[in-house]
C-alpha cells in the first residue's frame, strides 16, 4: 500500500492501518525509526448534554521501526487521555467530612502492533517494490476506506483502520512496481477478529448509541458509549481462532486513481459472554459462542490528492447463541463443545458516501504560508440492524433500529498539522439518543474541533 497523506483517510487512520506498508521497509537500510501522533478533539456543543463541554478525545501515539536485512520489527502504543465515564472510576468518600476523592485510570496504555517481519522474496526497482513478507506478533490488519470529515474517518471510524489489534501470524504481498497501479494481500490466523459495528438501544432512562472504537485509539466515542468489540481473546480456554483476508489496489486511471479495498473474517464458536462459575467453584464458568463472519468493501477515485469521493460497505453476521455443554469444563488446555444453538441470529450493515478534498483542487494553495490549504468532507452514512429465526423482535423494536449520519467539515492543513471543525447531525428510527434537558430522542447533534500533529 502507497504512504497516504491526509487526503486519503484522517491521519489517525492513516498511521493505524500500515498492515502492508510495512512490509515493503524491509531490505532498505539498517536502522531504527521513530514517529508519533497527537489527537485532540474538544466539544463545541452536544444536544446529549447540558452540563460543561470538554475534551472528548486526547489520544498520543508513539511507533517504530527496525529494519535489518530482510527483518523487521515493528511497534505501535496508543495512550489514551483523560475522558473516563463515572462508572469507570474508583470512588472513595469521607463520610466525616465534605471531601470526596474520585480517581481512575485514565491515561491508560495499549499495544496496537508488535510484530516481526521477514522478507521471503523481495525485489526493488525504479518502479517500486515488489515482496512476499511473514509476519509474527501483533498487527492491525487494515480494511476498507472511509471518506469524508473526521467523524467518519477518525473519531468514529467503524473499518479495520480503526480497529483493536490482532495477535496471530500472516502472510503479506505487496506489489507497488505494476505499470497499471500497485495490489496488495494478506491473510492472517489469529487469536481474535476485530470486528467494527454500531447500533442503537432504546429502553426507558437506558437508551443510548453505542459505539465501537479502537482499543488505544479514537475516543470513547464524541457522544455515546465506546466500547471494543473482538471475538474471541480468550486464548487460554478455546480454541477457537478468526481467518482474516485483505485485498487492496490502485489502479490508474486519466488524472487520478481508482482504488478498491476488500475484507473477509470468519471465526467458528467465538466466545461472546459466560456464566461465571459459582463461589465455592462447584459449578465450572459456562461460556457462550457465536459463529460470525465479518465482510468490508470500499471504492473510491482519488484526483491527485486533492479531491477524492468513495462509498463503503460493512457486513457482520452472528449466528444463533450456542451455549458451551457443561460437562467441558471451561479449564485451561481443555477443548470446549457446545450444545445448539437458540435464539436470533444477527445481522449488521453499514453503508456510506463521502467526499474530502483541499484549496488546491481550485488552485488556492500557500496561502498564510508554504505548503498549507483549507480541506473538506462531507459524508452520509446508514447504520442498520435486522434479526431473524426464532425469537427475532419485530420491525420497528430497540433490535432493528436504522441511523443515519450527516457529518460536514471545514478545516485547515499545513505540512504535518490538521484541524477540521466537524457538525454531526444523527437521526435515529428509535429513541436512542438520550437529551441533555431529560428523556430521549430519535436525533441527536454535536460540533466538535479536532486537531492532530504527525511527530
Amino acid at each position: 500500500m502507497r504512504v497516504r497523506n491526509w487526503q486519503s483517510i484522517s491521519l489517525l487512520s492513516a498511521l493505524a492501518c500500515g498492515a502492508h506498508a510495512s512490509a515493503e521497509e524491509a531490505g532498505k537500510q539498517d536502522g531504527f525509526r521513530i514517529g508519533g501522533l497527537i489527537v485532540a478533539r474538544l466539544s463545541l456543543l452536544d444536544t446529549t448534554r447540558q452540563n460543561n463541554l470538554d475534551m472528548t478525545s486526547q489520544v498520543l501515539r508513539l511507533n517504530g521501526k527496525y529494519t535489518h536485512d530482510k527483518f523487521m520489527g515493528i511497534f505501535e502504543l496508543g495512550i489514551n487521555g483523560n475522558d473516563r465515564a463515572p462508572s469507570d472510576l474508583a470512588q472513595s468518600v469521607n463520610t466525616t467530612s465534605e471531601t470526596v476523592a474520585v480517581g481512575g485510570t485514565p491515561n491508560q496504555v495499549g499495544i496496537r502492533k508488535a510484530e516481526v517481519q521477514y522478507a521471503l522474496f523481495m525485489d526493488k526497482t525504479d518502479a517500486g517494490m515488489h515482496s512476499l513478507s511473514l509476519g509474527m506478533g501483533r498487527f492491525r490488519p487494515g480494511g476498507a476506506d472511509t471518506y469524508g470529515g473526521d467523524t467518519v474517518t477518525g473519531a468514529f471510524s467503524y473499518t479495520t483502520s480503526g480497529y483493536s489489534s490482532e495477535d496471530g501470524i500472516r502472510l503479506l504481498y505487496n506489489n507497488s512496481a505494476l505499470a497499471f497501479g500497485s495490489l496488495n494481500a494478506a491473510v492472517a490466523y489469529s487469536t481474535a477478529m476485530p470486528i467494527s459495528l454500531f447500533w442503537g438501544k432504546a429502553s426507558g432512562d437506558d437508551a443510548k448509541i453505542e459505539m465501537f472504537s479502537p482499543v488505544g485509539g479514537n475516543a470513547p466515542s464524541i457522544s455515546g458509549k465506546g466500547q471494543v468489540f473482538q471475538t474471541s481473546n480468550a486464548t487460554g480456554i478455546s480454541d477457537s481462532r478468526a481467518i482474516v483476508v485483505n485485498l487492496g489496489g490502485t489502479f490508474h486511471a486519466g488524472p487520478g486513481d481508482v482504488e478498491v479495498k476488500a475484507y473477509y473474517g470468519t471465526q467458528a464458536n467465538a466466545i461472546v459472554g459466560y456464566t461465571a462459575a459459582a463461589a465455592d467453584r462447584s459449578t465450572p464458568a459456562v461460556y457462550a459462542a457465536r459463529d460470525i463472519a465479518y465482510y468490508e468493501l470500499s471504492g473510491g477515485y482519488n484526483l491527485q490528492n486533492n479531491l477524492k469521493a468513495g462509498f463503503w460497505y460493512t457486513s457482520g453476521e452472528f449466528s444463533k447463541v450456542k451455549i458451551q455443554d457443561p460437562t467441558t469444563a471451561a479449564t485451561a488446555g481443555r477443548k470446549l463443545s457446545y450444545n445448539p444453538g437458540s435464539g436470533p441470529s444477527d445481522n449488521y450493515v453499514q453503508a456510506g458516501l463521502g467526499v474530502n478534498g483541499n484549496s488546491k483542487f481550485w488552485g488556492m494553495g500557500h496561502l498564510a504560508t508554504e505548503n498549507d490549504m483549507l480541506t473538506f468532507g462531507a459524508a452520509y452514512q446508514l447504520y442498520m440492524h435486522r434479526q431473524s429465526g426464532d425469537g427475532a423482535r419485530a420491525a420497528g423494536d430497540s433490535a432493528k433500529n436504522d441511523v443515519k449520519l450527516i457529518n460536514l467539515a471545514a478545516g485547515y492543513a499545513m505540512d504535518k498539522f490538521r484541524t477540521e471543525l466537524n457538525f454531526n447531525f444523527f437521526t435515529a428510527s428509535n429513541k436512542v439518543f438520550p437529551k441533555g434537558s431529560g428523556g430521549t430522542s430519535t436525533s441527536m447533534n454535536n460540533i466538535y474541533l479536532m486537531a492532530t500533529l504527525d511527530l
